[in-house]
């Protein structure tokens, strides 16, 4: 006989059917939540047993004479796996027990089992009275006074149980029995950690016995979108010993922040026979109400009341309400009339120390996150979310794309054998469509259902989206493994290049597509965000993309030193696991932002700055809101002089509407524009007031452009007949330069063996730590990872320490100036380098580092020189992009400017420690001890640098931040380039062509010198050249 919970048509029994979700409720003028009078939560501690698999549990436990009193308690909601027992499991596509639909394995399957005692009130007596488990992980039965109530499969979605035959006033006990695993979670291998338990809340609420069972809210809007017809629907159900009489529905539209009631309109409602009910339906029109859309999230109240014959009402119900009106027409994504750009990310409900169980707390700090970066829609990954966090979208402003708990990843697309083709599961996929719509329908931020993930295309996902279109025709159907079949409204492709898109739109679509994922967010990732947009923004067919993923995955666990790390897949011994694939978001586990967060502030920003005449201040602003003016933002400018800013203004706020441009003059002052120097102009737009998710000068947009003003080339610092003289000597080990600089005496020796800067010193105390040497190398990332770089490339991981030195000679020119040539051998093909070494009396030694290589040959993954410095340089500042790390294909985010910053926090703590603190486009560096002296380095023109509180070694075998040890010394790399992260996905995708070093010959010039603050500015003294050494 088969198990219930291996059935897979056997969703559940004793349910009440599905309804819109109501508690709790979010006023939108408050921010506060609200449960009904009659409500009582039983989240807290509940009696708790784990047993391994079914024939182990406790099978009488639900018995009033069953003792509990000794079992350990566990919170509710929460994960057991959080809370000693059982191990969570992370897999991507692998399922965490044997394949084999819909059986699930008898060895290990723990079984939880639950109880508490919980107070009803004298006056619930006969009332109904409803148990609800807002999320269950994953099929459980539930039992009240020892009788059995029901049964459920299905995590994600809400199970409610009518109750009131079963209980008392005084004391009652439920008792819950769950399944780690079941049938129906075949339809849930989603890429996450696998986790078990009573992870939503639980409560009962009594309705009056003649109630609104379940309604829905929705709009029409005239042709111009001005006007609207407001639709109500409510199921009223009796559950009283009679009859109803003569009853009435009310509906009213309420402005919850002026408080006042903007209509109100009724009809009759016919007697409903004892245990049966009626539904009844009110229309009316509304004249030019506010309209609901993620930039004007715009929200009524719309309240329903039951009234009895006499008028009292009996029973209400309410919900936020927004007018807005979802269209697809031809290629293009309409709200309200206006085409619209999706700029998403993916959103997994995980919190790092609480597992599934995300408190509400966690889920407004991602809406402010998220609003803040300009992110303006989210997908629910892959299953709809906890109601509060639809609550927060239609209040903050987010589109929606809500999904199904679908995905069957794990089972072929076979035909015969993929669940999505086979009959006995037809049931499950409709029940899960069904629940969610009707649970989620009143949402105005939801304006795409989406059947599911990567489940292979079939019959039970037509016969889903048949069912959506007819229960809910205002809301498009996408899903993604269907492409461009009839039954989807929008074309939905994941992890398609950019050609893919500019060849989609140049087929004459008459569907809009949709990226739901792209740009995989695994570790340092996301480059080439910007090269993305520029086409998705050029196409109107191109409706938008989500991010994949919010945010990384990691549970947070001490070392037995006390330090905090991220755990991830394998850590827990589960087997399989998929590792640290499930640290692929935005952010870190605690919401702190990872660098590429700031990227995707500035490409999905919605305004355009482009350039019209500089040097005069002339600058093109474009709207690109689909529905706001700017006149809720301050246009802000500033010049800087070398990153430091001279001048800087506002200007007075814009009433540009959507879609409009206006020529902005900025007044610069031209007398304040020293020569000799570089320029940049930046434009910024400013929140003028504080809004729910930031405080005002929140900056939502900004652009940054070099600005020539004509000022004459540099001047040489110093003619070699006016440099302090250069003394060389030459031992067996090296050649060594000495002089005298504003710094002090310094030393420079360069190893005969080594051909490298074996030392630098100024009055006798070291400025580096170990050789300045030529590196090619950088510690793999996730997407190098994913692409096999480390096995492509790995003839370059020690070509740079296992190089051959050929040659070393040196040529004196003057008394102030010593060139010192190397090349020699490297161990990769038949490649060669050579560095030439330009000593000055000044101090400044101009480093030339060319690479040649020859033969056959993979990309490099860095060009570039690496030293150790002492870790009493505690501080880096430098002129360049920042101030957080960027990289060749992920810079647009960084602003050119002069940052400072201790030298440990240069680095970015990733779940997996890998490559990290690259600064590109650096005109020069300081490493400097507390009181400014040090080391400078300065790009001809420019150089990218980075520096580690370890070495790279030690970034490449370390697994876990802690496991990162801290060094005695900085490493610093000061390099030509590396080649870009990417990001198009980590299991395969290389950087872009255009941001990879391929086998070619390479040369870049830097120049260092010890620093002193007494020197002056940094960039002054990079801008000076020395003179030739030749001439």
């Amino acid at each position: 006989m088969t198990n219930e919970w291996e059935n897979p048509e056997l969703t559940g029994y004793g349910l009440e059917e599905p309804r819109c979700a109501t508690i709790p409720r979010l006023d939108p003028a408050t921010g506060e939540w609200h449960y009904p009078e009659r409500c009582i939560m039983l989240s807290g501690q509940w009696k708790f047993n784990w047993a391994a698999n079914p024939a182990e549990r406790p099978t009488r436990f639900f018995r009033a004479d069953y003792d509990v009193s000794g079992w350990p308690e566990i919170a509710v909601p929460g994960n057991w796996q959080f809370q000693g027992y059982d191990i969570p499991i992370y897999t991507d596509v692998t399922y965490p027990f044997e394949n084999t639909p819909p059986a699930i394995q008898a060895h290990f399957n723990p079984v939880g089992s639950y109880r508490r005692d919980f107070e009803l009130p004298d006056d619930w007596a006969g009332r109904p009275i409803v148990l609800h488990f807002a999320g269950v992980n994953s099929a459980f039965y539930v039992w009240v006074n020892g009788s059995k109530v029901g049964f459920n499969q299905g995590t994600h979605m809400p199970a409610e149980f009518e109750i009131s035959a079963l209980t008392h006033p005084g004391k009652n006990t439920v008792a819950v029995e769950v399944y780690r695993w079941c049938a129906g979670s075949y339809l849930e291998d989603q890429d996450m950690w696998r986790l078990a338990g009573v992870f939503r809340d639980v409560f009962v609420y009594s309705p009056p016995p003649v109630h609104i069972r379940d309604f829905s809210v929705g709009c029409g809007l005239s042709a111009d979108y001005t006007d609207a017809v407001m639709r109500a629907w409510a199921e009223v159900r009796n559950l009283s010993q009679r009859a109803s009489g003569p009853l009435s529905m009310t509906v009213s539209l309420i402005d919850p922040f002026e408080g006042r009631c903007c209509g109100a309109w009724s009809a009759p409602v016919e007697t409903i026979s004892q245990f049966g009910s009626s539904c009844v339906e009110i229309s009316a029109e509304v004249v030019n109400p506010r309209k609901w859309t993620a930039e004007t999230p715009e929200l009524y109240t719309a309240l329903l009341e039951l009234a009895d014959e006499s008028g009292a009402c009996i029973h209400s119900a309410r919900c936020s309400f927004g007018f807005r009106v979802i269209e697809v027409r031809g290629e293009q994504l309409l709200v309200n009339g206006a085409a619209v750009k999706l700029k998403g990310v993916n959103r997994h409900e995980f919190h790092p120390d609480l597992g599934q169980a995300v408190p509400v707390e966690a889920m407004l700090e991602d809406a402010r996150l998220m609003k803040q970066h300009n992110i303006n829609a989210v997908r629910t990954a892959h299953y709809p979310n906890d109601t509060r966090w639809l609550d927060i979208c239609d209040l903050y402003g987010f589109y929606v794309i809500d999904e199904a708990d679908i995905e069957s990843h794990g089972v072929p697309c076979t035909p015969g054998v993929t669940l999505a083709g086979r009959p006995e599961w037809r049931a499950a996929h409709l029940d899960r469509t069904k629940r969610m719509v009707i649970r989620d329908r009143n949402h105005p931020s939801v304006i795409i259902w989406s059947l599911g993930n990567e489940a292979c295309d079939g019959p039970n996902f037509q016969a889903a989206a048949d069912w959506i279109h007819a229960a809910d025709p205002s809301r498009p159907v996408h899903y993604e493994p269907a492409w461009n079949e009839p039954y989807t409204d929008v074309e939905s492709r994941m992890y398609k290049d950019i050609a893919f898109l500019r060849d989609y739109a140049r087929r004459e679509p008459t569907k809009p597509l949709v990226l739901c994922e792209y740009a995989h967010a695994m570790g340092n990732s996301v480059g080439n965000l910007q090269d993305y947009w520029d086409v998705i923004d050029a196409h109107p067919c191109l409706a938008g993309a989500f991010i994949w993923e919010w945010a990384d995955h990691g549970i947070r666990r001490a070392a037995p030193d006390g330090q905090e790390y991220w755990a991830y897949g394998g850590d827990f011994g589960d087997v399989p696991s998929d590792g640290n694939f499930c640290c692929d978001g935005l952010v870190l586990p605690d919401r702190i932002a990872h660098p590429a967060m700031a990227e995707v502030h500035k490409v999905y920003q919605h305004i355009l700055i482009e350039p019209v005449d500089l040097p005069a201040g002339r600058v093109r602003v474009r709207n690109k809101y689909s529905f706001v003016s700017l006149g809720f933002l301050t246009p802000t400018w500033r010049l800087s002089c070398n990153g430091q800013t001279v001048q800087q203004g506002e200007l007075p706020p814009l009433s540009l509407g959507p879609g409009e441009s206006i020529e902005l003059a900025i007044p610069l002052d031209p007398a304040l524009a020293p020569a000799e120097a570089e320029y940049h102009l930046t434009v910024g737009f400013a929140l003028r007031e504080a809004t729910r998710w930031a405080e005002a000068g929140h900056i939502v947009a900004w652009e940054q452009f070099p600005v020539d003003t004509g000022a004459p080339a540099p001047k040489e610092a110093l003619a070699l007949p006016s440099m302090q003289e250069l003394d060389l000597a030459e031992t067996g080990e090296a050649v060594i330069c000495r002089g005298a600089s504003e710094a002090g005496r310094f030393e420079i020796a360069i190893g005969r063996q080594s051909g490298a800067i074996e030392s630098l010193t100024v009055d006798g105390v070291q400025l580096i730590a170990s050789a300045l040497a030529p590196n090619y190398w950088r510690a793999p990332i996730d997407n190098d990872m994913g692409n096999k770089m480390p096995a492509r490339c790995g003839v370059w991981r020690r070509a740079g320490s296992d190089r051959r030195l050929l040659h070393l000679a040196m040529e004196r020119f003057g008394p102030s100036t010593v060139v010192i040539y190397t090349d020699g051998l490297l161990p990769a093909g038949d490649s060669r380098y050579s560095i030439i070494y330009s000593v000055f009396g000044t101090g400044d030694v101009v480093i030339t580092h060319s690479l040649i290589p020859a033969g056959r040959l993979p990309e490099i993954p860095r060009i570039g020189m690496q030293m150790e410095i002492p870790s009493t340089f505690c501080t880096t500042t430098w002129y360049g992009r920042g101030p957080h790390e960027n990289y060749w294909d992920r810079k647009t985010g960084a602003r050119f400017g002069v940052y400072s910053m201790p030298t440990a926090d240069l680095v970015h703590p990733y779940c997996r420690p890998q490559e990290t603190g690259n600064r590109c486009d650096t005109r020069w560096v300081v490493f400097a001890e507390p009181d400014g002296t040090g080391l400078l380095a300065a790009g001809m023109p420019t150089i990218e640098f980075s520096a580690w509180p370890c070495t790279m070694d030690d970034l490449e075998s370390a697994k876990h931040v802690h496991e990162v040890p801290r060094r005695e010394r900085f490493t610093v790399n000061l390099d030509y380039r590396q080649m870009g992260v990417g990001g198009d996905n980590s299991w395969g995708a290389k950087p872009h062509p255009e941001y990879t070093l391929y086998p070619m010959p390479y040369t870049y010039s830097f120049r260092i010198r010890p620093y002193t603050p007494k020197m002056g500015d940094p960039s002054a003294i990079a801008a000076l050249r020395l003179p030739w050494a030749g001439s």
